[in-house]
């Protein structure tokens, strides 16, 4: 075998990756050496990375924006929830007159007007507070089925009642704020201890609370709110009245020189059934009786037999209290002169007549 032999031998046993790289390797005109093989350099190399990034972007960016979708369309859902559950809400409340203990709850957060008066938006809560005492004691003390025509005209009624309670409420407020007065807490406290304290409300806190919720429907914290407006009203009637605490004060001093109890009270006390006879109650006091006011009893067991209380205001009338004699029994004879304050009625009602309220419901329906 010669050398040419091997040397073709040796050609043809090279790999097929070196012959296909041998096919592309010419020979240029001026013998240089032409080849297509891309080189690797460090500019190719930054160029491939490029070129790498951006085809992979167009699968990168669907999840990158995936999280902001779906909060885009969390929001949408939420506000479409939000329409339609607003929506029926307002139905209930404005359209059909609903008094549910879920709508009541509602009301509890969401301050919605049930009406107008002046610049003020009585809150609807407070409607619903005072219609839904009624309703609970005529359906588990008196059995009205509200759902007959007859207990559709009584609650027809009773909305009309509770809605022009809390509208004389807003009006009371009103003249509270004008005449700076309220109702502190230490106030309440004592209001609320009286009571107890004459076993007005139950034998203890469970049967109290028992009380509430089988009567009214109330929680203590109703009952609070509910005589702290009852407060509010005396407070503004005291307030409103010079009269009568004028009057109270000049028979308090006409007393401490001698004049008789007996002709004060037959000339100035307005409890007919008791004025002609020198002022003596019909009855016997009883401290935890239920036949007079707390103040009167806590007065007339107070101050020693023939003496004089002090004037006490018991919200709608000022009272003098003369105790006559103390019975084994524990109860009391005593005498009175009532002073009852103006009807602030009037006062209210001319409000209404400067700034009519506005209301946002019908309740004959």
């Amino acid at each position: 075998m010669n050398k040419k032999s091997k040397t073709t031998s040796s050609k043809d046993s090279k790999s097929p990756k070196l012959k296909g790289l041998a096919s592309r390797i010419r020979k240029k005109d001026d013998g240089s050496t032409d080849t297509s093989v891309p080189r690797i350099t460090n500019d190719s190399i930054e160029q491939h990375r490029k070129e790498v990034i951006k085809d992979g972007r167009k699968y990168v960016y669907p999840i990158i924006n995936t999280p902001k979708r779906v909060v885009g369309l969390s929001l949408l859902v939420a506000l479409i929830s939000g329409l339609i559950f607003s929506g029926y809400i307002l139905l209930q409340l404005y359209r059909f007159n609903s008094n549910s203990d879920f709508i009541y709850n509602v009301t509890k957060v969401v301050p919605l007007p049930v009406a107008r008066v002046g610049g003020q938006f009585v809150p609807y809560e407070d409607y619903l507070f005072e219609l839904r005492r009624f309703t609970h004691y005529f359906e588990s003390q008196q059995s009205v089925d509200f759902e007959s025509t007859e207990g559709q005209q009584s609650l027809a009624e009773q909305r009309e009642r509770s809605i022009q309670r809390v509208i004389d409420n807003a009006y009371i407020k009103r003249l509270a704020r004008q005449n700076n007065i309220q109702v502190t807490d230490e106030e309440l406290d004592q209001e609320i201890e009286l009571l107890r304290a004459q076993n007005k409300l139950g034998d203890g806190q469970e049967t109290f609370e028992e009380v509430l919720r089988d009567f009214w429907g109330w929680s203590v914290d109703d009952f609070r709110n509910s005589v702290r407006i009852e407060l509010l009203r005396q407070k503004v009637a005291f307030t409103l009245d010079n009269q009568a605490v004028q009057l109270a004060e000049e028979i308090q001093v006409r007393l401490s020189e001698g004049e008789a109890f007996e002709d004060l009270a037959l000339q100035y006390s307005a409890d007919a059934a008791s004025a002609g006879n020198g002022g003596e109650y019909g009855f016997l006091l009883d401290l935890e009786g239920q036949n007079e006011e707390p103040k009167v009893l806590e007065a007339a067991f107070n101050t020693e037999i023939d003496g004089i209380s002090d004037t006490v205001n018991v919200g709608y009338r000022l009272e003098i209290i003369k105790p006559l004699e103390e019975l084994d029994d524990g109860t009391r004879r005593a005498a009175h002169i009532s002073l009852p304050f103006i009807d602030i009625t009037p006062v209210i009602d001319d409000l209404k007549d400067e700034q009519p309220a506005r209301v946002y419901i019908r309740t004959d329906e």
